[in-house]
């Protein structure tokens, strides 16, 4: 017997774990793989397990509820990829679709997982992932397999504020301890009044400056080779400049 559980669920289960900076959708379910979804989880368990309270000189109940939300989203991603037969997703068409595809084994496989995209390129600014996905070189499972890996290689946002002296060790802790639900650090300092916008970009800007580059994920996976990551680097910029210029 299926368990009913909304598809808007699960999509926020992924935005506790991965952040709202990960696209999430029903492709990113059907991709999304055990071993990311726990190397996800150990990240955020390390940084917010009650036990640490002393460590971080932080109220053990404060770090307790966040540790408690970031279980629950990893327990419900879990039972859904270990299982998704299990589950009825409601108030979604496209997600009872998917549902149906899953089970009857149509769109599962790896001869499914290696589809490419053959549409036409979307006419808007995209990221590097992106635009090898939308041209047919990637599968949309990695895609998402290098968005993780290059999310969980990102220096953390309250490390780069803390090295520059915007905050200190005892703002962060604070910080985090009154984040709301799905809410990034940086939006929860801008908040409280910790961070003014402009350092926020700032500290954003170079947060991607400093995370390594996706197509390097390709490149040491033996997906692509450097001289196509380079030639689509190129590419990618001007398609970019066409799209901004026309905004």
């Amino acid at each position: 017997m299926g368990t009913d559980v909304c598809a808007t669920q699960l999509f926020n289960a992924c935005n506790v774990l991965f952040g709202s900076e990960v696209p999430v959708s029903l492709d990113f379910l059907r991709y999304l793989q055990m071993p990311g979804l726990k190397a996800v989880y150990r990240r955020k368990a390390l940084e917010t397990h009650p036990d640490r309270a002393v460590a971080l000189a932080c109220p053990s109940p404060d770090l307790e509820e966040r540790f408690k939300e970031i279980n629950a989203a990893y327990q419900e991603l879990h039972s859904y990829i270990e299982n998704p037969q299990r589950f009825t997703l409601l108030d979604d068409r496209s997600a009872q679709t998917y549902r149906r595809t899953r089970t009857t084994g149509t769109a599962s496989g790896e001869g499914f997982a290696a589809r490419r995209f053959t549409g036409a390129v979307p006419k808007r600014v995209l990221l590097f992932g992106q635009y090898v996905y939308y041209h047919g070189f990637i599968s949309y499972r990695q895609l998402i397999e290098a968005i993780v890996w290059q999310k969980m290689r990102r220096p953390l946002f309250g490390a780069i504020a803390v090295r520059w002296g915007w905050l200190d060790d005892a703002e962060v802790r604070d910080i985090l301890g009154q984040r709301r639900r799905g809410e990034k650090i940086g939006e929860s300092a801008l908040r409280a009044g910790y961070l003014s916008a402009n350092e926020l970009r700032i500290i954003l800007g170079r947060q991607r400056i400093l995370q390594p580059k996706i197509g390097n994920y390709f490149i040491e996976k033996g997906i692509l080779p450097v001289s196509m990551v380079e030639t689509m680097a190129v590419k990618m910029r001007h398609h970019n400049r066409t799209y901004r210029s026309r905004r």
